[in-house]
């Protein structure tokens, strides 16, 4: 999961220029070539690095700071707005990554099907969505989101791959999503502080 991890951030930092450049559906396809050659480069790695010096060795990209920044606002009434439709794709995109992420885990191996669970089905998926119904510009932006939440899931799964042979694994998965919601929202907490994606669209602020 680690591998596939640092597959979802390397396609989070170039997602949103390809589909700016070739639109949503195209694009999101596109850069899922990065996933793919991001995976393949560092899981071979997993087998032998530790998982400490696996995270240490990948680290996020930074931009120039932006000249302005909207507020950042939280509108639960957004909520409201969220078609079954919508939901019900996005949950199917999941649902079926973990069904082959289990079939491959069962085939090859956890070792294998694990980064498979770190496939980003679901930023596929709300990349169409979004671009169809807030345009190219939104979508690119919720990709450019992504990469904070990506930095989330590297340390969710570094730590999961330490505690879970440790601890209880109701306790392991605590304590992985309490990584993954500090590193996730700290990441996105300092780019906006130092003023990366500064042209965001102020809608999706």
């Amino acid at each position: 999961m680690v591998a596939g991890a640092a597959g979802f951030i390397a396609y989070c930092l170039l997602a949103p220029r390809v589909v700016g450049r070739f639109g949503a559906l195209r694009g999101s396809a596109i850069t899922l070539t990065a996933w793919v050659g991001t995976v393949a480069v560092v899981l071979p790695a997993m087998a032998t690095l530790s998982v400490a010096k696996a995270a240490a060795a990948i680290a996020p990209v930074r931009r120039p700071a932006g000249s302005s920044r909207p507020h950042l606002r939280c509108d639960l009434s957004k909520l409201r707005e969220v078609k079954p439709r919508e939901a019900l794709i996005r949950f199917g995109f999941g649902a079926g990554t973990s069904a082959v992420a289990g079939f491959v885990s069962s085939w090859t191996g956890p070792f294998i099907g694990g980064a498979l669970l770190a496939f980003p089905a679901i930023l596929l998926a709300s990349l169409t969505l979004v671009a169809e119904e807030e345009g190219q510009a939104a979508a690119r932006d919720d990709a450019r989101g992504a990469r904070a939440g990506a930095v989330g899931l590297l340390c969710f799964a570094a730590v999961g791959a330490s505690v879970f042979t440790a601890v209880a694994a109701a306790l392991a998965i605590v304590i992985a999503a309490a990584t993954w919601l500090v590193t996730g929202l700290g990441t996105y907490g300092i780019a906006w502080a130092t003023g990366h994606g500064g042209d965001e669209h102020p809608a999706r602020a």
